[in-house]
């Protein structure tokens, strides 16, 4: 995990950059092979980014899997809970040995406050999935996230 990140003249790098700057400074975790970061229903009291290895995301209702990809480095988990005070609506499972750096839900809100370009990308990044949920129905959208790509 690099210890510092490259700056940029583009202001949505610098905003990228100093997004992945707060988490790099937040409580590291590490979380062993199928162990849950979080379960369905669990109240969302921090977020990850997650900084080595993968995770996957399920839905399911009952003992019937809806809804399934794997979470690579870079992607945020557990954002829209922790941004509207729900429960995590989904099971985020470590596939393999998995560093995160974790912030709790109030710092992070209180970031995204006094952030308003990350605010922005964060909302942009969750209104990108829900409109591939949207157009695909409930599979995966992809196996990669467009955003928060850390640099390396």
């Amino acid at each position: 995990m690099p210890g510092h990140l490259p700056q940029s003249d583009n202001p949505g790098e610098k905003s990228r950059a100093s997004l992945l700057d707060r988490f790099a400074s937040g409580q590291q975790r590490r979380f062993a092979p199928r162990s849950a970061l979080f379960s369905e229903g669990d109240a969302a009291e921090s977020l990850h980014m997650l900084r080595e290895g993968q995770v996957e995301i399920r839905i399911s209702a009952g003992n019937q899997t809806l809804f399934r990809r794997v979470a690579y480095p870079g992607f945020l988990l557990g954002v829209a809970a922790a941004i509207s005070d729900r429960s995590h609506n989904y099971t985020a499972v470590a596939v393999e040995a998995v560093i995160t750096s974790s912030l709790s839900r109030s710092e992070f809100r209180n970031y995204l406050k006094e952030n308003p370009e990350a605010c922005f990308e964060v909302v942009q990044a969750i209104g990108t999935e829900l409109m591939e949920i949207f157009e695909g129905g409930l599979r995966p959208i992809r196996n990669k996230p467009r955003h928060l790509k850390p640099h390396v």
